[in-house]
């Protein structure tokens, strides 16, 4: 019997299982299993495997999921603090939040313990797409692990909300290839990024790009754990705001190699191009800028040390 093509994709009940397009379709189920959740319809008694019969937690589906599955999470509430299985058990896996925009509004992660953080990303080449995120009050929302026997390399992270908390993102180790693209950043309290531990390396090849930063103490604060060889590019980095103005925007010391190119800067070039301690853009030596815009509408090419 021959196979069927599907040049635009299968779809269920108006969610697509695989293929047909950009959007949040689950890349890798063609070849793994999909996965329904939705927390006000689902059951952890079900099989989730459908949408009528989804499971309710994300809980549960860690449990059953493998390499090149794909989770789709129904708009609702989920609290918890998860970590994803081990990479020598379900790689490459998608978890996608279901909504009919590309802004994350619509699935909502909390923490249960707020000194923790809502997930522990420990096996390589996850994408995680269209969550609304509420950072926990003590603990950045997401660690993104490559100690021991996790592997968070090539991890994607697009499209989605964190707000509020102490921050967003930590590299614990020395993850490569990570991309974090399309997500808006606002009112943390410490660093939206940071690397709080890199036993072997610091986080490599990385891209981290059209992404808002606003109202947080500290953008982007990687010191001093800085990316190397990676690209920063397309991000708007606010200064002022309602209710907390950010002391630093971007410090990528102990990096190194890096293309910061086409972002904003809600400073002028004199504050931008100043080498003085408490400057707000501080990197590496080797780090190059180009392309970068300022307040006062010049391109500010040149990086502080």
């Amino acid at each position: 019997m021959p196979l069927t093509a599907y040049p635009n994709g299968l779809s269920s009940f108006g969610i697509p299982l695989f293929g047909g397009g950009s959007g949040r379709t689950g890349q890798g189920s063609m070849f793994g299993n999909t996965w329904f959740v939705d927390a006000t319809n689902g059951s952890d008694s079900f099989e989730g495997k459908t949408p009528d019969n989804a499971f309710a937690t994300l809980t549960k589906v860690f449990t059953v999921i493998g390499i090149n599955d794909t989770i789709f999470v129904n708009r609702g509430s989920y609290a918890g603090n998860f970590s994803t299985p081990l990479n020598s058990v379900a790689p490459f896996v998608s978890l996608i939040g279901m909504q009919p925009t590309d802004v994350g509004y619509g699935p909502f992660l909390s923490a249960s313990v707020v000194t923790s953080s809502i997930l522990d990303v420990r096996a390589r080449g996850w994408r995680i797409s269209g969550f609304e995120i509420d950072c926990p009050t003590t603990a950045q929302a997401f660690k993104l692990t490559t100690t021991g026997t996790s592997n968070a390399n090539f991890l994607q992270i697009d499209n989605c909300l964190f707000t509020g908390g102490q921050g967003a993102i930590d590299w614990v180790g020395a993850p490569t290839f990570t991309r974090i693209a399309n997500c808006t950043f606002d009112q943390m309290t410490a660093s939206a990024m940071i690397c709080s531990n890199s036993d072997t390396d610091v986080p490599r090849s990385c891209e981290i790009f059209n992404n808002i930063f606003h109202e947080n103490i500290n953008h982007i604060n990687m010191n001093p754990r800085g990316f190397k060889f990676s690209v920063i590019r397309g991000n708007v980095f606010h200064l002022d705001g309602n209710n907390r103005d950010a002391l630093v925007l971007l410090d990528n010391r102990g990096g190194g190699g890096c293309s910061i190119i086409d972002n904003y800067f809600d400073i002028t070039k004199a504050q931008y191009t100043d080498d003085a301690a408490t400057a707000f853009i501080r990197t590496s030596s080797s780090d190059m800028g180009a392309g970068n815009h300022c307040t006062d509408g010049e391109a500010a090419d040149l990086i502080s040390v």
